[in-house]
């Protein structure tokens, strides 16, 4: 039985966010239409295999697939969607964000804060695709750790006025994942892990320190 590269990233992303590859993504499966299962988020996984003629490795990004996230996280009342791409032969990860769920993965003292103190803007030519270096999301390593953790590059359509994607690494993803500390009273109130014990300003319910 083959193995192929885009099955094995498929895999290495559902196992990171605690899930399993969904063997039949798409219409076909019984679960959800992302590549990811038994996780709380959609999740569509992409291996870029493109290069330009100068060597250049790049992804293009299609508007339609952001709204397929957008939709299909709504159909299937998740909490929030993404997609992940990783370049092939290449090790590092990176994960595109519709706004909407960028804001919700924020913990609750963040979510008022569009702008991290370092960040880039990139906007597409095009209103239905954009074809993304390598070389320019790679400028995420080099942005200042924002709250200890977290780089953005914040992406717009061409027709668009406001910020319509966050990119971020695959590590700032964990880091957010990891440091979220979620209020078990069911209020929805969210914030990063504290070492001592913190009172929900929301219900009042006291959350244990880790």
């Amino acid at each position: 039985m083959t193995n192929p590269a885009w099955k094995q990233e498929e895999r290495k992303v559902a196992r990171a966010l605690g899930g399993e590859r969904n063997p039949l993504s798409g219409s076909n499966s019984r679960h959800t239409s992302g590549d990811v299962i038994q996780t709380p988020y959609y999740v569509d996984a992409k291996l870029s295999g493109a290069q330009s003629a100068s060597g250049s490795r790049h992804y293009t990004l299609q508007r339609e697939d952001v709204v397929e996230v957008i939709e299909q996280t709504r159909a299937e009342e998740k909490e929030a969607g993404l997609m992940t791409v990783r370049f092939k032969h290449c090790s590092d990860r990176y994960v595109i964000l519709p706004i909407t769920y960028w804001s919700q993965l924020l913990p609750q003292h963040l979510r008022d804060t569009r702008e991290p103190p370092a960040s880039l803007e990139l906007v597409a030519q095009g209103t239905l695709t954009h074809r993304i270096h390598r070389q320019t999301l790679q400028k995420l390593d080099n942005l200042y750790e924002w709250d200890a953790g977290c780089q953005v590059i914040w992406h717009r359509w061409a027709d668009a006025e406001e910020t319509t994607e966050a990119i971020i690494t695959w590590d700032s993803l964990l880091w957010l994942l990891d440091s979220l500390q979620v209020c078990p009273d069911g209020c929805g109130w969210q914030a990063l892990n504290s070492e001592v014990e913190t009172e929900c300003p929301e219900c009042g319910t006291i959350l244990e320190g880790i």
